[in-house]
């Protein structure tokens, strides 16, 4: 099941449960990038710890939103002429990383294991 942080309480509530080394890896390199420099932005984003065997449907019911659809054209993954709706994609230490912006003050991140089903084809893809 999708792990979501959408707050520093529920950061440290993830980090408090019994994660691999990798998926800890990569969600405390995420904590730290959004508390670097002089604001904490932690309170400003939702993470999204992808799991093994979620569907789209348990990554679209906790983001709101579905990675596999184009949210300017409403095509779908499989389809001509979709374009991804995230601003930024990068791969390390065994994940992707999807950014997704919404206005100046909001951000939803996706961490998704590199052998993660559809949405890793997707990422893989796309990177």
């Amino acid at each position: 099941m999708t792990i979501i942080i959408h707050d520093r309480a529920s950061a440290a509530a993830a980090l408090a449960r019994d994660l691999d080394a990798l998926t800890r890896a990569a969600l405390e390199a995420e904590l730290a990038l959004l508390t670097s420099g002089e604001h904490d932005l932690t309170d400003w984003s939702d993470i999204l710890l992808i799991q093994p065997g979620d569907s789209e449907a348990d990554i679209e019911r906790e983001a709101g939103f579905s990675p596999f659809d184009d949210p300017l054209s409403g095509l779908r993954h499989d389809q001509a002429g979709f374009e991804p709706g995230w601003d930024h994609l990068s791969t390390r230490g065994g994940y992707h990383r999807l950014v997704f912006t919404f206005g100046s003050t909001h951000a939803t991140i996706f961490l998704v294991p590199h052998d993660d089903g559809a949405i890793a084809d997707l990422c893989r893809r796309y990177a």
